[in-house]
């Protein structure tokens, strides 16, 4: 079986923080993990939504962004996606620095997309546009097929 995996470089701080948002894909439809959100450093959390959540967030658009409190989060923004509200992202790693974040938001519906469907046009296409940085979007595929 081929399974494929977007992993999206969406934050970062100064106190050593870094978050992730991963996509993956498997033709099968059994990941448990088919979109996670990864926070790495002080206050480590992690989320995920398996395949059937994917399809009910990206067949309703349930992704919003907001601006952030600048007094505090200097150059971040939030994004909620679900039930999972207010997680940062850094404005700086993106090319929409307005706070309507319409790109972002794009990116991670995209990526959305991409655990549903394998097809990495639409998420290459958002990407193009919305990362200042296209290194900051890892694509891997793995064939895990075991031979008897």
């Amino acid at each position: 079986m081929i399974t494929k995996k977007a992993t999206l470089y969406i934050f970062h701080s100064n106190s050593g923080q870094k978050a992730y948002l991963t996509a993956n894909y498997d033709r099968t439809a059994s990941t448990k993990e088919t979109l996670k959100y990864e926070l790495i450093g002080p206050n480590a959390t992690t989320w995920s939504y398996d395949y059937p959540e994917c399809q009910k967030i990206y067949a309703q658009d349930d992704i919003s962004v907001k601006p952030a409190n600048q007094d505090k989060y200097r150059g971040q923004a939030l994004f909620s996606i679900d039930h999972h509200h207010n997680w940062l992202y850094t404005k700086s790693l993106f090319t929409d620095q307005d706070d309507s974040g319409a790109k972002f938001k794009a990116l991670v519906r995209a990526l959305i997309g991409y655990a549903l469907t394998g097809n990495d046009a639409p998420l290459l296409e958002a990407a193009q546009a919305a990362l200042v940085d296209i290194k900051d979007l890892v694509l891997t595929e793995a064939n895990t097929e075991v031979e008897a």
